[in-house]
């Protein structure tokens, strides 16, 4: 893959702000809380939204449905009703996405995110349920406890629940709570973990500022059309070949395609992903080829980033 990439480090003091407002508004309310094995037997349909999820809607009629992020007012405007929507984004984009409160849908919500997000549902009368997503807050200075600094905020400011912290993205989030619930049948949709492949070759990141924001602007990043610009103008992507297919992506993206692939054979069977994907693209690549993947170290470096895949 080409192009060079370091995510950035999470901005912990704000994520513990929002943790303890939070849990303000849970004030010991157990039920509130999502619960591990209360689905054992269940199926469960987690629906992200890229591209690929076109050619799928009329399969999510009428069962249980997960809308993660977007894909909620995405599904809603396809005559698709979810029964949930499930976020664990700490962004303010969560509003826009969300501006629209739907009764009878039951939202699933991180500990960590924004607490105007929560007021703004509350105030809708939305019906919430919270999980705890980890976010890597580091112990502070001199911490003694067996249990590190952030799980311990779980444990004693919140009633019990599940802590999921597989994958950089939502929808890898979603499969481990819906594992942890103890869902026999998880499906997953939308999850393509990058555009809509064989777009228009990726100009050079360094090929100028002009090209390469026009190719943002010509690959498709969701299922309602929107490109790439719109969410990532300028933010670095990397683009690979694979099976004479082309796939431009991002780093937290192909990181998380390689863990919904874990998730996959850790589940014994209970997880499949569906649709024209990058995960499903890559599943049964031998592990040396995976190996030249991007990868993430404890830093928050990505390595493998500004090499070709092929």
């Amino acid at each position: 893959m080409t192009a060079t990439c370091e995510l950035r480090l999470p901005n912990f003091a704000k994520f513990e702000q929002f943790i303890r407002a939070n849990a303000k508004t849970v004030n010991g309310k157990a039920r509130a809380m999502l619960r591990p094995n209360t689905r054992q037997g269940q199926s469960v349909a987690i629906v992200g939204a890229g591209p690929s999820l076109n050619d799928h809607l009329n399969e999510l009629r009428g069962r249980e449905v997960w809308a993660v992020n977007s894909a909620l007012p995405y599904l809603l405007s396809k005559d698709v009703r979810p029964t949930h929507a499930f976020t664990m984004d700490q962004t303010k984009g969560m509003l826009k996405d969300w501006a629209r409160v739907v009764a009878g849908v039951t939202y699933y919500v991180s500990s960590a995110v924004m607490p105007q997000l929560v007021a703004h549902l509350q105030r809708h009368g939305a019906r919430l349920r919270w999980f705890h997503s980890f976010n890597g807050l580091e112990d502070p200075p001199g911490w003694s406890k067996s249990r590190g600094y952030e799980l311990d905020l779980y444990c004693t400011l919140f009633p019990m629940s599940v802590m999921v912290g597989h994958g950089l993205n939502s929808v890898p989030r979603a499969v481990c709570l819906a594992l942890a619930m103890g869902y026999s049948d998880i499906a997953v949709y939308g999850a393509d973990c990058a555009c809509a492949p064989d777009g228009p070759p990726m100009p050079g990141y360094s090929a100028g500022e002009e090209a390469y924001l026009a190719w943002q602007k010509q690959i498709t990043f969701y299922a309602d059309g929107r490109p790439a610009f719109e969410m990532f103008a300028g933010s670095p992507f990397a683009e690979g070949v694979v099976d004479g297919r082309r796939w431009a992506t991002r780093a937290d993206m192909v990181i998380s395609a390689q863990h919904l692939l874990d998730l996959v054979k850790q589940s014994g069977g209970r997880v499949r992903l569906v649709g024209d994907t990058l995960p499903n693209a890559i599943k049964d690549k031998p592990p040396e080829w995976l190996a030249q993947l991007p990868q993430l170290n404890e830093q928050g470096k990505v390595s493998n980033f500004d090499r070709a895949v092929a």
